[in-house]
């Protein structure tokens, strides 16, 4: 096994930063490529450094963001990375945003310019930014996780998520897509309370072998409130109408999402099956 060098012990930095105020639940590795799950006590982040590093020359690693109530099996008995509805504590605020350029199914994708204009557009700053190698992952840490035991506190919990992250959906449709003005540009929905993202110092094996990288990990530490506060002051709307672009100052407007793209974006089950496809029992 290997042990924590100078090398990855930004990965220890990072889920230590994410992690630190966390004194419960499971914390949890999964493979893409073996799609195996698992899980370390929320305290034994050394434990789940190394076991990441072990993991990184064959498979790309990500962990879950929130952590778990326990260690999670399927009706098989199979050892599963869990679903929104097994999540205890959430540390952060979180986004992932795919940069023009990678190997991703969408093309009407930011640069990273225009990641960080939409950054500097919300009041508050992340806390960390990693490189996946294909995009941005950017968390803002809470000064307190949220503890999530009840029904109630988990559909809140969601939902300060979602509209967290309805901020920079709604600011990339807003920008108008170079290639044609007459789209907005896409930043995937990943407000799942379930969402994995990779793990700094291991490997994105999707575009051959390159090192998934910390840009920036600092002490900006956020209430929810301060969260709230900063969502609000962007106007965001939960309303599902007609997205307005601006270019040039002319108006162009996009059709009202469909159906389809309304059930994958508003029902937590087909997100949840969407994004943890082997987690699911048909």
């Amino acid at each position: 096994m290997h042990e924590i060098s100078e090398v990855n012990a930004t990965a220890e930095k990072f889920l230590t930063t994410l992690y630190g105020d966390v004194h419960e639940g499971c914390l949890t590795l999964w493979e893409s490529e073996t799609k195996k799950t698992k899980y370390f006590k929320h305290d034994n982040i050394k434990d789940m450094v190394n076991v990441a590093m072990d993991m990184r020359d064959k498979n790309s690693v990500y962990f879950g963001i929130g952590a778990r109530s326990g260690i999670i099996k399927n009706k098989d008995g199979r050892i599963v990375r869990g679903s929104a509805s097994d999540v205890s504590v959430l540390p952060c605020l979180w986004m992932d945003f795919d940069i023009l350029g990678g190997e991703h199914k969408k093309e009407n994708l930011p640069t990273r310019a225009q990641v960080n204009m939409m950054l500097d557009s919300f009041p508050l700053p992340p806390s960390i930014i990693n490189h996946s190698g294909g995009g941005l992952h950017c968390y803002w840490v809470l000064d307190k996780p949220v503890q999530i035991e009840w029904a109630h506190e988990r559909d809140e919990a969601q939902e300060l998520s979602q509209d967290f992250q309805n901020v920079f959906i709604d600011m990339a449709r807003e920008i108008p897509y170079a290639m044609d003005n007459t789209m907005g540009l896409h930043v995937d929905d990943t407000a799942s309370l379930a969402m994995i993202l990779r793990v700094p110092d291991t490997y994105n094996h999707k575009r051959g072998t390159v090192l998934v990288e910390t840009e920036q990990i600092n002490d900006n530490r956020y209430s929810v409130q301060e969260i709230k506060d900063a969502i609000a002051s962007c106007g965001t709307s939960k309303q599902e109408t007609a997205v307005t672009i601006d270019k040039d100052h002319s108006n162009k407007e996009y059709a009202p999402l469909t159906d389809v793209e309304r059930v994958e974006r508003e029902c937590q089950f087909i997100k949840d099956s969407i994004e943890n496809p082997n987690n699911v029992d048909y």
